[in-house]
């Protein structure tokens, strides 16, 4: 332990963090794994870094930005420059790391040390790309998200091993349970969802189709998601007889690329 934590700490000379601190941080990570060599496997001088993030530590918030904000610009420029400028996916990514939500940790605190921490910053920012085109689908921006998708699904396994690892296990079980899940919901939610990704019509387009406001549109749209997501999730829990940080797990894989699954399943489903 001794000799993980010196190094550490030699990879990040101006960075002096508690020890016990950063410890209690690891394990955290770890979770149930106690013995040695799920310690060495973790990435020691990332998780240094990182928990120094999650601390609120000046220094190692600095370093992050100067170290790994150009992962931030190689998401910005592989998904295309008409989502989001530059400036405001940066802003984006660091306000989602680094500034803790009501009864909320930091999103910092969710890196692992399984993978380059460079690489899951890169992986956090495709996430914010593809969550802010969302938004503006929503709004009434005719976009579409196959340049996203294609950025998405070209992350390799080196980019978040934690991330190629689910996609590789559990893609189809995930897909055929959203399958269920969309077969679940009712006619009005089917066909909203529907028109929205196969048919890219805006919200403002879909309230004038039904002759509500705009806001009304929103709101049934948001309730179908989460129907499907719930759905989801009884269905693989089910099946795979998963529960706990596995299941959750899998389902934070699967919300952040939701909008691309939905958009590839309902295109193979008849009306």
């Amino acid at each position: 332990m001794g000799e993980w934590l010196r190094a550490a700490q030699s990879t990040w000379p101006t960075l002096s963090l508690d020890a016990g601190s950063f410890l209690a941080h690891v394990a955290q990570c770890m979770s149930k794994e106690t013995d040695a060599r799920a310690l060495d496997s973790l990435r020691a001088a990332d998780l240094y870094l990182a928990s120094g993030c999650a601390m609120g530590n000046a220094q190692a918030v600095a370093l992050l930005e100067q170290h790994h904000g150009r992962e931030v610009d190689a998401a910005w420029a592989r998904t295309g420059e008409g989502k989001l400028s530059r400036d405001d996916l940066r802003q984006r990514v660091w306000q989602k790391l680094l500034v803790a939500q009501p009864e909320q940790r930091p999103g910092i605190c969710e890196y692992a040390g399984r993978g380059e921490l460079r690489n899951w910053i890169r992986m956090v920012a495709l996430r914010e790309m593809i969550d802010a085109v969302r938004v503006r689908r929503a709004a009434g921006a005719p976009e579409r998200l196959e340049e996203l998708g294609e950025a998405w699904e070209a992350a390799s396994p080196e980019e978040d091993p934690e991330l190629a690892h689910l996609k590789s296990h559990y893609r189809s079980h995930f897909n055929d349970a959203l399958r269920e899940a969309l077969k679940a919901l009712g006619p009005r939610e089917r066909n909203l969802l529907r028109q929205t990704y196969v048919h890219g019509l805006s919200a403002a387009e879909l309230a004038q189709l039904y002759r509500v406001h705009r806001v009304s549109v929103a709101r049934w749209l948001a309730d179908a998601r989460r129907q499907v997501l719930e759905g989801t999730r009884s269905v693989l829990s089910q099946r795979l007889k998963l529960e706990g940080s596995q299941l959750d797990s899998i389902l934070r894989m699967a919300q952040s690329g939701v909008d691309l699954s939905l958009e590839r399943v309902l295109r193979t489903q008849g009306d």
